[in-house]
């Protein structure tokens, strides 16, 4: 049985729903038939919510990066594209605690390493 437990079900939903975009209602369906798990369509819908909204600012950044590519060619090589994805996901960390994003980003390029405190 390749998922045996609500749980394990609960980790390959959002792979169902988010990568192979399978409708809700027929991945509830699926559990069912398959591993005989009946789960309502509102909890596979509020997995699919909750990846969604932990990969919202992956999203984000890659469109960011597409979108500079696209329009000003400024990313010519891989490397480019790392070392921009890599600047705006210290700026994204960084205004979460209200953190200054500029003191950041000198910090960073002089070495001093900025950590966010967890929550």
């Amino acid at each position: 049985m390749l998922c045996p437990t609500v749980r394990d079900c609960a980790r390959s939903a959002p792979i169902l729903l988010n990568v192979r975009y399978l409708p809700v209602a027929r991945t509830a369906a699926l559990f069912k038939d398959l591993f005989q798990l009946p789960v309502s369509t509102g909890w596979v819908s509020s997995l699919g919510q909750k990846t969604s909204l932990l990969l919202a600012d992956t999203v984000v950044l890659i469109k960011q990066a597409v979108f500079a590519k696209k329009i000003s060619g400024c990313l010519q090589s891989t490397a480019g594209a790392e070392h921009f994805v890599s600047i705006r996901s210290v700026i994204s960390t960084a205004r979460k605690p209200a953190v200054n994003e500029f003191e950041v980003l000198l910090d960073a390029f002089t070495g001093n390493s900025w950590i966010p405190s967890r929550a």
